[in-house]
């Protein structure tokens, strides 16, 4: 139990690190919302802007998506990152038909 806790550590400093820019860079954000927005905006919208961040902090930090950024990224390497850790990654459709050379406009 005791020579679990350094590696329980370091995964929780993995996590807390970026979770915790994460929610500092979301309040920054909402601040300067609010305050751009004071006197213009409805109570109602200025109280669901800190409700995005009230929720950002309450939900589990491994909420994940079908698709990400990483994936969309060009130069980024993501397929070939994620061939490495053993998952499949399809590759891009073909177009459906063959197009026509030598006739510009059809």
């Amino acid at each position: 139990m005791i020579s679990d806790l350094p590696a329980a550590a370091a995964a929780l400093r993995e996590w807390v690190l970026p979770a915790s820019i994460q929610a500092a860079a979301l309040l920054l954000a909402v601040l300067l919302a609010d305050a751009l927005l004071r006197g213009r905006a409805s109570p109602r919208l200025r109280a669901a802007l800190w409700w995005v961040l009230v929720l950002r902090l309450l939900l589990p930090p491994t909420l994940a998506a079908p698709w990400s950024l990483d994936l969309l990224a060009p130069s980024g390497g993501g397929g070939r990152d994620r061939r490495a850790r053993g998952r499949s990654v399809d590759p891009p459709p073909r177009p459906l038909g063959r197009r026509r050379r030598g006739r510009p406009g059809r």
